[in-house]
């Protein structure tokens, strides 16, 4: 029959153990750099510009930005 274990004995060796060695975590890996732009045949970027939706999309932008009275230009622009 083997010798009983006491019941304080994992937690005993838990404690009496040195903290891990902070070199062996993961570390973070830096963010992947992906390129900002696209390739697409020009007929595609045409069909894009001339679809109905984008052309009722902008028309409702257009309105809304209107209705503001708002303007990106610089008023001391305008009167040059």
């Amino acid at each position: 029959v083997p010798p009983r274990r006491d019941r304080n004995k994992p937690a005993q060796d838990y404690a009496s153990r040195a903290p891990p060695d902070p070199a062996s975590y993961p570390r973070p890996q830096p963010p992947r750099i992906t390129p900002s732009f696209g390739t697409l045949p020009p007929s595609v970027l045409r069909q894009m510009f001339g679809h109905p939706l984008t052309d009722k999309g902008l028309a409702g932008f257009l309105a809304d930005w209107k209705k503001t009275g708002q303007s990106i230009l610089d008023d001391k622009a305008d009167s040059k």
